[in-house]
């Protein structure tokens, strides 16, 4: 032990000089922080002998003054005032932090780092400029919960399960964000007979934590009861700008802060983000506890889930989401984090040298909470800043955690971090104002039953598509519960984006296994999620439609593959959710040979699943809308291959359903076009079939891409949101088939939006049919020869052995 602190002596030192330092800065003085208004009333009556006083006074934080009362008392052995009181209180959370780094000075030394290192490490552990804001507006419990934390997880890692769980009730004591670790610390212990060390830890967690907030719990009207139950669901107004609902508020009349000071360029929260925050960094926190333990649970009997360097990393990763999805996130709230990640970097099994990560998230963080604030930048420059190095940092650490390779780890975050821009894009474009009419119209009233809690009504109001709305029913719910209609639409529509950016994210996975340039990655997932197609569909009220070709484009994907169980089941689920995704069935039967009977049945079961709950509902409305696709109404738009029956001259006489020679030409299009659209898929499927070894298997997304456009081209009811499910299965060929950059996809786009936004809108039908016409044809054409592998025609080989026989002349 002498030893020991004699060759940690000079550490020590700078430790306790640096938090003197802190102390000397920071603690100057309590006026208008929040501890005047949380913690010196409760303080206050407990040096004054009122102890039940203390209890109802004290903040939702009431644990954290408990353990460190005794302190309180401390100032009157010298007749210490108000001010010493304040500064006592705050002496062992600053002690804390400086035993932290003491021991991390400790085991950096042994592992023979430079002294320049381990000055850094006791920097950024104490006298971090966070730690003086954290002071400054009086929460240093922040660094107490911080350095509980940590060392309860480094404990748990040398098999100290009394030790840790007593460290860890003590840290949830303190704050009740200290939850986030139980998954790391119980993860980072020993697994013995029973699991008994993680009923122990857990169970000494419990009972330390319980004996703290006992007292305050049970006495009768108190605060932290109050301020507890604020806590779960957070109904306050405040809403800052580093944290990743942020722009998802709006600008209103002109926030006013604390002590009523105005706040310029503030958003105000919505109010579904408000209740939802706190919870969903509880529900964050398990679910990556559960998947760290799927992912390594294979270990040896006796030995850790994570070990020492994983559990730490897992801290600071949960700790971090904390930050970003917390709407309260305030500039002492990294703290905790910075600490784990500091452990993280001492602890890698081959130290790196200095602790860089932590260094530069103390920088980052310090950047977007005080320097650009107090340089003019504003309050959304301000959460961009924050939003683009958090994100980042999270995809980075969470690839570290779950080992994924270097090289795929950064072209995943580049990945992610684009789909997510993108995704962002699509959200404000299409999202930003409540038009979507077709939902209004067609599944309001269903979703309102729902909002009401009355499943039946849900289910017997739904409409053609309302498998879909069993698929997003919990989207629905909680969207509603949230923020009314508005707010039901936006999660569900949310969520159909969702799928097409995971879906847009594995196609990029397949391009950067092929060593696709990110330009090329980047180039894909921007066509895809941010399509003008797929914003129109949400625009419109339509968002299945992304859900639908995603779910059926993937299923495609894995059919290719060899899975066969999980593409019939997506390609049910893609029927049931729009039933033009019937188009892709029997290519799938021909691509699964010996295996389409299992593929029909699951395919079924999959649809039967979303289908069933709106039948056993109201059979009669389910037959009745779906007979209705079969047979389309009256309706003609201009981007289709029947326009020119609607022509003056051969507009029905006498009105819109028969001429004198008996049906008009419109009305047995709008009878039969869908049936066609059909008939077409099944006999494009048996020509492929019939090619045999002529044709390759990637080519069948090819084939799917060119009967998604025929749809198109045939259905009467074409609209800007029907090409998006062809857009998608063009690039998912170009991406099988290795054909690079998907450029074809990016003309199709090209080509769509100019016909949809700037020819119709701005020349006649006519014109704008003709236009559409003019290139589907042509790409159907081509798409047909190249799917079928058919020869080339005889002008083109004459041609190209002309070409040949010039060159070798």
């Amino acid at each position: 032990m002498r030893r020991l602190l004699r060759e940690n002596a000079l550490c020590l030192l700078a430790a306790a000089a640096a938090s003197a330092a802190m102390a000397w800065l920071g603690l100057y003085g309590f006026a208008w922080n929040d501890y005047e208004t949380e913690a010196k009333p409760a303080f206050d009556a407990l040096i004054e002998g009122h102890v039940l006083a203390f209890l109802q006074l004290a903040p939702a934080y009431g644990g954290s003054l408990l353990e460190r009362a005794p302190f309180a008392l401390l100032p009157g052995v010298w007749g210490g005032g108000a001010l010493a009181v304040y500064r006592m209180v705050a002496l062992p959370c600053l002690a804390a932090a400086a035993i932290l780094a003491v021991w991390l000075c400790a085991q950096m030394r042994s592992a023979g780092l430079p002294a320049l290192s381990r000055a850094l490490a006791v920097a950024v552990c104490v006298a971090n400029p966070l730690t003086l804001r954290a002071l400054e507006v009086g929460h240093p419990e922040e660094l107490l919960g911080g350095s509980l934390c940590v060392a309860a997880v480094l404990l748990a890692a040398r098999g100290r399960a009394l030790w840790a769980g007593a460290l860890l009730g003590l840290a949830i004591a303190n704050k009740e964000w200290a939850l986030l670790a139980v998954g790391p610390v119980l993860l980072a212990l020993p697994s013995g007979p029973g699991r008994r060390a993680h009923l122990a830890a857990l169970a000494l967690a419990g009972a330390v934590a319980g004996a703290v907030l006992a007292p305050l719990a049970l006495v009768p009207s108190g605060g932290f009861a109050a301020g507890t139950r604020a806590l779960a669901s957070a109904p306050s107004a405040i809403f800052q700008p580093w944290q990743i609902f942020w722009f998802a508020g709006h600008h209103g009349a002109l926030v006013h802060g604390l002590f009523g000071a105005p706040k310029p360029g503030y958003r105000t929260g919505p109010a579904w983000a408000l209740r939802i925050s706190h919870p969903l960094i509880l529900l964050a926190g398990a679910l990556l506890a559960a998947a760290l333990w799927l992912r390594y649970r294979r270990r040896a009997p006796g030995a850790a889930i994570l070990s020492e360097g994983n559990a730490l990393l897992a801290l600071a990763l949960v700790l971090l989401l904390r930050c970003l999805l917390d709407s309260w996130d305030a500039v002492y709230y990294p703290l905790p984090f910075i600490f784990a990640l500091l452990a993280w970097e001492v602890r890698l099994p081959r130290p790196r040298g200095l602790p860089v990560l932590a260094l530069a998230s103390t920088v980052l963080a310090w950047v977007s909470f005080q320097w650009l604030g107090t340089h003019g930048a504003s309050p959304d420059l301000q959460a961009a800043f924050f939003l683009a190095w958090t994100l980042a940092l999270s995809a980075g650490l969470a690839s570290v955690l779950f080992a994924v390779p270097l090289r795929s780890r950064m072209g995943l975050i580049g990945d992610g971090v684009m789909a997510g821009v993108m995704a962002g894009v699509l959200a404000n474009a299409a999202l930003g104002h409540a038009i979507w009419e077709d939902f209004m119209a067609e599944s309001a009233p269903a979703v309102q039953r729902l909002m009401a809690g009355d499943v039946h009504g849900f289910l017997a109001l739904a409409p053609a598509y309302g498998g879909s709305l069993v698929a997003g029913a919990p989207a629905l719910a909680l969207g509603g519960a949230l923020g009314a209609i508005n707010g039901a639409y936006r999660l569900y529509a949310l969520l159909c984006v969702a799928a097409v950016a995971v879906l847009a994210l594995a196609l990029a996975a397949i391009q950067r296994s092929a060593g696709r340039p990110a330009l090329s990655r980047w180039l894909l997932i921007a066509l895809l999620v941010a399509s003008p197609a797929a914003s129109w569909a949400i625009k419109e009220g339509h968002p299945e439609e992304l859900l639908a070709a995603a779910l059926c484009v993937g299923g495609m994907l894995l059919l290719l593959r060899g899975r066969i169980t999980t593409a019939a089941i997506l390609l049910g689920l893609a029927v049931a959710c729009k039933q033009w995704a019937l188009l892709a069935v029997p290519l799938a039967l021909v691509l699964a040979p010996g295996q389409r009977l299992r593929l029909a049945l699951l395919a079924a079961g999959g649809a039967l699943l979303l289908w069933l709950p709106l039948t056993i509902a109201d059979w009669g409305h389910f037959l009745a809308a779906n007979r209705g696709l079969a047979s389309a109404p009256y309706i003609f738009h201009s981007e289709q291959l029947w326009w020119t029956l609607h022509l003056d001259y051969l507009r029905p006489l006498g009105g819109t359903r028969s001429t004198i020679f008996g049906p008009a030409p419109i009305a047995l299009v709008a009878r039969y076009s869908h049936p066609l659209i059909l008939v077409v898929g099944v006999a494009l499927a048996l020509a492929w079939w019939a090619r045999g070894r002529a044709v390759q298997r990637s080519d069948a997304l090819l084939m799917l891409a060119l009967v998604l456009l025929l749809r198109c081209i045939l259905d009467p009811w074409n609209v800007i949101y029907y090409e998006f499910p062809f857009l998608l299965a063009l690039a998912s060929w170009e991406v099988v088939s290795e054909r690079g950059a998907p450029l074809f996809t990016l003309a199709a786009s090209f080509l769509l939006w100019s016909n949809f936004r700037v020819v119709n809108p701005y020349s006649s039908s006519n014109l704008t049919n003709l236009f559409f016409i003019t290139w589907t044809l042509p790409a159907a054409a081509m798409m047909l020869w190249h799917s079928l592998r058919l020869p080339r025609p005889r002008f083109l080989v004459e041609r190209g052995e002309s070409t040949l026989a010039a060159q070798a002349r």
